[in-house]
């Protein structure tokens, strides 16, 4: 900086008495005839600094007159003061007078500065006179202004905008932007020249927001670039990004056109459910691979497409990962209790402290109403410790019960006490006490503040759980309580009982509505919606139960041993069910058939549960473990060949063999391992495991293998 800027800037901030405004209006006419960009910057930073005020507006008009005589560092430093600190009076002389800003370094700033205005304010009078200042610059020469247009349209589809590159022929600098503008503007013969690798656009619309790719495949479709669509899927990293409408095309365009060697090779890598419609296709134009490897191959799964098409409705597979197992207990786990979503959890064990679990966030996403539902059927195998431990019984835990608002939790204990805590805090709100025995079971809803508890010595307890006071008189039943839930509306209370009964209660009065007797020997576990209710027993039966009409609609047997925890899904449809056997059956009502059968280990199952979404269920273990599992169907027809891994293929596998598995469920698995096998037919790594290779179509001699 010279010696004579840094003495009129000396000038401007002195403000001497008497003289020293005279001497600050000399200095602003000094810096501003001087024009460099040691004095605009001095002058913008005088502007901003409130100490200055009194200098804010004779420096504004002075810049004013300059620029209006057309100095461009004048105008520089305006657009400057706009695009650095969105200075509203800079911003009134820069749309009356349509100054642009002439330094390189400056315009990218100035025109990223309007194409904001634009986008935040798109049909205002800022955003207007933002347009016609772009539009300048761009008319001027500025690149980073054209680019600025070309943005608007691929981002925001600014008429205005498009209305103005289509009329110039703008396109963008950056060739991957060039290449998503010219197609979606639709200048496809702009994009052959420039693209005629279609590179840069899918590497373009890879990195794009989910919305812009969406755009970019509508106009790829109704342009019937049926070229493009396919390039986008033989990445694997795109495939999976393809809707119904985008494969849809490019089946018909490929068609159309006979470009049946194309098809085939898309088959291989669609999802199974499209790879099922382009071979029937192919099929049904007669068409065959050249090479007889590939024919055999092709007629295999092409016989298998069609058994899928007659099950198309019905491709969804119970895989039921685990994804996650937590360990920390010296003894049994005796009782599991999930919090709002399932996001946290308490578990309980035969000694008197009751653990907190924070799940890791991709199990935690899983719990949410807003997750997407499981789109393979591997998930990241996962140990976590406890986060937190409540400690307050002196008697042994024997069960828990979290309000399904995730408010309150409920624990009770072998001396006949009932804790409240604040969830997930974990602070105790009360003691609750009224048992002469052991706490069997639990019920807390937030309706009402309801909270009932069942005891060993016979008696059933409703509570307000907020103020610790009774809501109606203890009531004696006769017989110990073994089981408690509420249904999930909070209106019926069910208890099950030692001596094989079940009764439904009225939770707002008290009163006995009914009594259900079906179960030889203690009911055991009990478990609600809004209209029925499932129950399991020490006769190794699973029932299930309706409100409305007082009966038994449908018994499940299966078990080997008594049963001891149960579950049911928030429509009714589906009933889990923890057994003394080691196992865990999943039973599907309206089908009253068994569909799943979990076995991990032969400890006993004492506890499940399920997240209120249904995609996650949870099981306390008799060997000291909870271990969690993707609750939610898999629907085989989504799933991408390209996005299936080794533990993917062996989890399908062992599903092929299970005893339940469906027809319709065989049949796509069957195809979808198939179409693994011929796209992985070249892959064959040391560590392999030998399940993999068992299945696979080619016999591979390990011998000779080994010999080399």
């Amino acid at each position: 900086m010279s010696h004579d800027i840094q003495k009129q800037i000396h000038r401007l901030r002195s403000g001497l008495p008497l003289v020293g405004w005279e001497m600050q209006r000399l200095a602003i006419k000094s810096l501003v005839n001087d024009g460099s960009p040691e004095a605009m910057m001095a002058l913008i930073e005088i502007v901003m600094q409130p100490q200055h005020a009194a200098l804010e507006k004779p420096i504004l008009q002075a810049l004013s007159r300059r620029a209006y005589a057309g100095d461009a560092a004048a105008r520089d430093a305006l657009c400057r003061l706009i695009a650095q600190h969105d200075h509203p009076t800079a911003w009134e002389i820069v749309c009356t007078g349509q100054y642009v800003p002439h330094a390189d370094d400056l315009q990218a700033h100035f025109a990223a500065k309007l194409s904001a205005m634009i986008s935040e304010n798109h049909q205002g009078s800022r955003a207007r006179h933002a347009m016609r200042l772009l539009n300048a610059m761009a008319e001027a020469g500025s690149a980073a202004a054209r680019d600025a247009l070309c943005a608007l349209v691929i981002e925001w589809q600014h008429p205005r905008a498009l209305e103005i590159v289509m009329k110039k022929r703008y396109a963008p600098s950056n060739p991957y932007q060039r290449a998503m503008f010219y197609a979606l503007t639709g200048q496809w013969a702009q994009y052959d020249a420039f693209d005629f690798e279609g590179r840069f656009l899918r590497a373009a619309y890879k990195s794009a927001s989910r919305a812009l790719q969406r755009r970019i495949a509508t106009v790829t479709r109704q342009a019937g670039r049926a070229d493009v669509l396919a390039a986008f899927a033989a990445s694997e990293h795109l495939v999976q990004k393809m809707e119904h409408d985008d494969w849809a095309a490019m089946l018909e365009q490929f068609r159309r056109h006979q470009a049946w060697d194309e098809l085939w090779r898309m088959a291989q890598i669609a999802p199974a459910r499209w790879s099922m419609q382009i071979l029937s296709c192919l099929n049904g134009a007669g068409w065959q691979p050249l090479q007889s490897v590939e024919r055999d191959e092709f007629a295999a799964l092409v016989r298998l497409a069609e058994a899928c098409q007659q099950h198309a409705t019905r491709s969804e597979s119970w895989l039921l990962p685990c994804v996650a197992r937590l360990e920390g207990y010296a003894d049994a786990v005796t009782s599991v209790s999930l919090h709002q979503e399932g996001r946290i959890f308490t578990v309980g064990s035969h000694g008197n402290i009751i653990r907190i679990w924070n799940l890791p966030d991709e199990v935690s996403a899983m719990m949410s109403y807003s997750a997407k539902p499981i789109e393979s059927g591997h998930s990241p195998y996962r140990r976590i410790a406890a986060s937190k431990t409540l400690r307050g019984h002196n008697g042994r835990v024997t069960c828990l019960a979290a309000c399904p608002d995730g408010s309150a939790l409920a624990s009770g204990d072998e001396d006949g006490i009932v804790r409240l805590w604040n969830f997930p805090g974990g602070l105790p709100l009360n003691r609750l006490s009224g048992h002469s025995a052991a706490i069997s079971a639990l019920s807390l809803h937030h309706a009402q503040s309801l909270l009932v508890s069942g005891s060993d010595d016979g008696r059933i307890c409703f509570w307000n759980w907020q103020t610790g006071q009774r809501r109606h008189a203890v009531i004696d039943t006769g017989s110990a309580v073994s089981a408690l839930t509420t249904d999930s509306a909070g209106q019926h209370v069910i208890s099950g009982h030692a001596n094989g009964q079940i009764r439904l209660w009225n939770a707002a009065a008290g009163r006995l509505l009914a009594t259900f007797a079906g179960h030889d020997g203690a009911v055991t576990c009990l478990a609600a919606d809004h209209r029925a209710f499932m129950s399991g027993g020490a006769d190794h039966q699973v029932r299930f139960w309706s409100y409305d009409h007082e009966r038994e609609i449908c018994a499940f047997e299966g078990h080997t041993d008594r049963v001891t925890a149960g579950a049911l899904s928030a429509d009714g449809t589906i009933i889990v069910s923890g057994s003394a056997d080691g196992s865990i059956r999943v039973w599907s009502v309206p089908e009253h058939r068994l569909i799943k059968t979990l076995r991990d280990g032969q400890a006993e199952i004492s506890a499940l549960a399920l997240s209120a979404n249904g995609r996650i269920l949870v099981g306390g273990m008799r060997d000291n473990t909870v271990r969690l599992w993707g609750f939610a169907p898999v629907d085989i027809a989504q799933l991408n060949v390209e996005n299936v891994d080794e533990e993917d293929v062996l989890l399908l596998q062992r599903r092929r063999h299970e005893p339940e598995i469906s027809d319709a469920e065989r049949v796509w698995l069957d195809f979808l391992l198939q179409l693994i096998s011929w796209q992985r037919r070249f892959d064959i790594d040391i560590g392999m495991r030998a399940e993999y290779l068992a299945d696979s179509t080619f016999d591979i001699e390990i011998e000779s293998l080994t010999a080399l």
